[in-house]
């Protein structure tokens, strides 16, 4: 995954949020797909704040994510789901992603910090 669109896809597979034959069901739910832009910018400043990235600004779905292939294969699936069920009313599933997308942040790469040691001769 490398969009945001393949994520949004993914969360909804995970909340089985698709037709019989596994697909996108954007008609039965229309208002979890306008708010999709919204919900992945909020998860990806998430992650982008724990990366150390800074701030990106996604415009639409088809935008490539600029984070970790970790955080978007991992994290940010999860997190997005805990949203689409929020916006649902599905308060049981809610509350399982947001526990997992918890977790789960912990997966999430941390900027690495360079540390350098000066030794002093002794005097």
């Amino acid at each position: 995954m490398k969009t945001a669109r393949e994520v949004f896809d993914r969360a909804f597979a995970l909340l089985g949020y698709t037709d019989r034959m596994g697909n996108l069901d954007a008609t039965k739910f229309a208002p979890q797909y306008k708010q999709s832009v919204a919900y992945c910018q909020t998860v990806l400043d998430d992650i982008c704040r724990i990366e150390g990235n800074g701030f990106h600004q996604i415009e639409d779905l088809d935008a490539e994510l600029p984070i970790s292939s970790t955080s978007i294969d991992l994290v940010m699936p999860y997190g997005l789901a805990m949203y689409l069920a929020q916006i649902d009313g599905d308060g049981t599933q809610q509350q399982l992603f947001s526990l997992q997308y918890s977790q789960r942040l912990g997966y999430v790469p941390k900027p690495q910090k360079k540390v350098t040691l000066n030794y002093s001769p002794i005097e």
